[in-house]
């Protein structure tokens, strides 16, 4: 028995599954999910700092904007400021939401560039203590 799928429903099954994968590396997932829905008036700074060490940043930002998500911290962007890139970019504007992409990749990598140099500062000081501690 053999059966076809239309192109279309195809193309929805991949991009659904293009989404999902994204959604499943990002660190958010592993954290409480009321700190990126808070109450109005809520802080929204623990859930912005988990986006800055998240590789789908950019992914998820991109969603976010793509499907008009009108709650939440998506990211790393509130939804006043999500609604402000909206304006700039105007409707179509796939430009400006490559660059928007793009800054969101450049702070992924300062992020993880800023983590690295920590761990090596913290190694260092590791075996100073180590060597200090021997003597």
């Amino acid at each position: 028995m053999s059966f076809t799928v239309a192109p279309d429903i195809f193309l929805r099954v991949l991009i659904l599954a293009d989404e999902m994968d994204w959604r499943d590396r990002a660190l958010c997932a592993e954290v409480d999910p009321e700190a990126f829905f808070p109450e109005k008036g809520g802080s929204v700074r623990a859930a912005k700092q988990v986006c800055r060490g998240c590789e789908v940043r950019a992914d998820c930002l991109e969603y976010a904007l793509a499907h008009d998500e009108r709650f939440g911290i998506w990211g790393g962007f509130s939804e006043r400021e999500r609604r402000r890139m909206q304006r700039a970019l105007g409707a179509g504007s796939f430009i400006a939401a490559d660059d928007i992409k793009a800054r969101a990749r450049q702070q992924q990598r300062a992020a993880k560039a800023a983590r690295w140099q920590d761990s090596e500062r913290e190694s260092r000081q590791r075996k100073r203590q180590a060597l200090g501690s021997a003597a």
